[in-house]
Parts: C-alpha cells; structure tokens; sequence
C-alpha cells in the first residue's frame, strides 16, 4: 500500500525537503528587502542583508571547514563579500520606500540567487 502511493503521488520527504530547501534560500535575499520596506530603517535593512549570509558562510566554511589554503580562503571572502554586497544593497534600496526603488531591490534579491547557486561545488 505505502510504495503505490509514493508511486502515484511521489516522494513525500523529499518534496518537503525541497521546499525547505528552498525557502531556506530565499530567505536570505527577501528578508533585507520586506525589513527595509516596513522599516525604512537604511542602516538596520543593510545590516539585515549583510551579516546573516557572513555569519552563515563564514562559520560554516572556516569553522566547520577543514582546508585553509590561501587560494580557498579568498574564493571564500570574495563570494561571502559579493553576497553580502548584493543582499545590503536589496535593503538599502528597499527602505527607500519607492516603488522604482523596490524594482531596484528585487533585482537585486533575484540577482542573489544565480550568485548563490554558482558558489555550491
């Protein structure tokens, strides 16, 4: 009974993996752009874009990481830096509270995601 529903209606685990996975993702560029909008705090929404990607990566890949070379090194503060730039900016733009400005910021947010994609090995 139980593989002829998963056969009929898919993988139930794995569907929720995958949309955990996703907002998981998302997260990081949408949340400096809804912050800013309702705040219209500039400084507070570029800190909400800039330090939870920095923290994340940062700890996952020199704390939990095991190679410290240069090379890895730089890769990493380039791509965490370019994250970073990119979900400030998503805030910064967002807490103008202007409609041209929030086209701005979703661009921003949806340039977020291809950049993040290209940094997974």
């Amino acid at each position: 009974m139980e593989s002829t529903f998963f056969k009929i209606f898919g993988d139930y685990e794995a569907d929720v993996k995958y949309i955990i996975s996703t907002i998981t993702i998302l997260i990081f560029p949408i949340t400096p752009i809804i912050y800013g909008w309702v705040t219209k705090d500039k400084v507070g929404s570029i800190v909400v874009g800039v330090t939870p990607i920095i923290v994340v990566l940062l700890y996952g890949n020199f704390i939990l990481g095991s190679t410290y070379h240069m090379n890895r090194i730089l890769k990493v503060i380039v791509y965490t830096g370019s994250l970073a730039t990119l979900g400030g900016l998503a805030g910064y733009f967002s807490s103008k509270r202007e409609f041209k400005y929030l086209i701005i910021s979703i661009f921003f947010g949806i340039l977020w995601i291809p950049v993040f994609l290209s940094g997974i090995n």
